[in-house]
């Protein structure tokens, strides 16, 4: 199949990766530029840059432990 052999996923493999409805998967091709490949009707994403775009808009908000917290509310 050309898929495999273009290293491709379809856009149910997409939703189902990321565990979002088809409106989410739209959405961010339209809005936040998702890359994709369209064949006819199908829709693909390359796995290698639906991995990239993944990690470009992945963010982990890190928290600052502030242990003076702990040791001023101590009764």
């Amino acid at each position: 199949m050309i898929s495999q052999q273009l290293n491709l996923i379809t856009l149910q493999d997409a939703m189902d990766l990321m565990k979002v409805s088809r409106s989410t998967v739209d959405r961010w091709r339209r809005y936040k530029r998702l890359p994709y490949i369209k064949i006819g009707k199908e829709i693909y994403f390359n796995k290698e840059d639906f991995e990239n775009w993944i990690k470009s808009h992945t963010y982990v908000e890190e928290k600052e432990f502030d242990s003076s917290y702990l040791t001023s509310n101590r009764r």
